[in-house]
């Protein structure tokens, strides 16, 4: 018996390659698996990979957001705080720990 494909993309081309043996085939008329449900669960997990790409990209770009907003905050405790016109407190920076 053949080795089954090992990675992803191997069994992406494998799953692919047996539609295409199945679709409209009456030599496999008979076969446990349709073509349709094979192409019904390989673009069910092709739609799983998609979506867990895209939640990664989301973490990234969060991660980014919530990073630029720190250096905005930090950025501002670091600007000198000006005194109102009538006030005798000198100027002085907030300096944050």
């Amino acid at each position: 018996m053949e080795d089954l494909p090992t990675s992803e993309t191997e069994l992406i081309a494998e799953a692919r390659r047996l539609i295409a043996l199945l679709t409209d085939n009456p030599k496999f008329a008979g076969a446990p698996v349709s073509a349709a449900e094979l192409r019904k669960r390989l673009d069910k997990f092709i739609a799983a990979r998609n979506a867990e790409a895209a939640s990664q990209v989301a973490v990234i770009q969060a991660t980014a957001a919530a990073e630029k907003a720190l250096n905005e905050l930090l950025d501002a405790g670091r600007r000198p705080v000006k005194p109102e016109a009538d006030s005798r407190l000198p100027t002085q920076p907030i300096l944050w720990n």
